[in-house]
């Protein structure tokens, strides 16, 4: 019975401070952080208690993903509790999270953190990850240098995953060993200092926030992408302007597409940064070929979304896009769409008429 009672505590308190939003697939942590009495400086203390916050948190989430193995013992003489021993060991691979709302330092010195982890990758296409570092230093610059080298680890965390192993034992209901030991190896490319972010504390401690913007293919890109487009062959006579060259008035009064939305829903299409589509006999009707290097670096060949309704109201389609559905993904990488010749037909009609396709006007809803 006390074993029981212990486990149901255990799992209480995890409950307490992570919690699963299944229906906009997050999970979120808070995570508390106590100050090392061995660290001298406040601005140490204060950066540890930060850190210790964070690893409290994600170690919260990663026993809500994936389970809390637990090992309890009790030992019961003559009706009094002679032993309870409960032990816990988490492990994980923890991505694409952040910081809620910013840390809550208390009177005592320890800090506390709202955590969120996406469990749908998809939710971090295109998405410009900030991360805020903190470093002490003999002066200003050294101390700058650690903030920024402490916020890139941050976004290499985020970005490309970071290894947790835990682990916690408890003797007769008190804590005797607590540790969370985090990892974290990788490169980060293409992360930047925001300019004007440099904050300098009354502890002599620096802050800084330093981001990076990540594609449709969740790999982190330089500004608009157009290093990794650099090679592709773009149309360079395809006329470039602010706004969309027509009016719809002005066209012949058949239905007139404003732009075009692929439903690849039923197809394991993987999201990528400049993907083609395809007709059933292998005819290229959309590629980076087809539109100018300057709209497809500044939006992207392909917009992303998970629900169609979405798609239809968003600006990069306009008001009356041409929705047709995908048969199939092509390419090892699974990144270009496969569509019907008829299909196709359609297209190449409607793009005679206007220019959405040059002007990369292309949505895709994946799963």
């Amino acid at each position: 019975m006390k074993k029981l009672f212990n486990i149901a505590l255990l799992l209480t308190v995890i409950a307490a401070f992570a919690q699963v939003d299944m229906f906009n697939r997050k999970v979120t942590a808070t995570g508390r952080g106590e100050v090392n009495p061995e660290h001298k400086t406040m601005a140490q203390k204060r950066f540890g208690a930060l850190k210790a916050a964070e690893a409290s948190a994600l170690r919260s989430i990663i026993e809500q993903i994936n389970g809390m193995p637990i090992d309890a013992n009790t030992v019961v003489r003559d009706l009094a509790l002679e032993s309870d021993v409960i032990k816990t060991e988490t492990e994980g691979i923890a991505k694409y999270f952040e910081i809620v709302g910013g840390p809550r330092y208390m009177d005592d010195g320890s800090v506390e953190l709202d955590i969120e982890l996406s469990l749908n990758n998809l939710d971090w296409a295109g998405k410009v990850v900030q991360a805020v570092g903190v470093g002490s230093g003999k002066n200003r610059s050294l101390a700058l240098r650690a903030a920024e080298v402490d916020a890139k680890r941050q976004l290499l965390e985020r970005v490309k995953g970071m290894y947790l192993a835990a682990s916690t034992l408890i003797k007769d209901g008190s804590v005797e060993g607590d540790v969370i030991d985090i990892k974290t190896q990788g490169v980060l490319r293409n992360a930047t200092m925001v300019k004007g972010s440099e904050k300098y504390m009354d502890d002599n401690s620096v802050e800084v926030i330093c981001e990076v913007k990540l594609g449709d293919d969740l790999q982190t890109v330089p500004g608009f992408s157009s290093v990794l487009m650099k090679d592709m062959d773009f149309d360079e006579e395809y006329p470039i302007v602010p706004q969309a060259t027509y009016k719809l008035s002005d066209v012949v009064k058949d239905e007139v597409f404003t732009g075009l939305i692929v439903d690849c829903t039923g197809v394991n299409l993987v999201p990528a940064l400049a993907p083609k589509i395809f007709s059933a006999s292998g005819k290229e009707v959309y590629g980076s070929s087809m539109v100018s290097q300057s709209y497809a670096t500044q939006q992207g060949m392909i917009g992303y979304d998970r629900k169609i309704e979405n798609a239809r109201s968003n600006p990069r389609v306009a008001n009356n896009p041409l929705v047709i559905k995908a048969t199939g993904v092509k390419g090892t990488n699974k990144v270009n769409i496969v569509i019907s010749d008829e299909d196709a037909a359609k297209i190449e009609s409607a793009a005679k008429q206007l220019k959405f396709l040059g002007e990369c006007k292309v949505m895709a809803i994946v799963k």
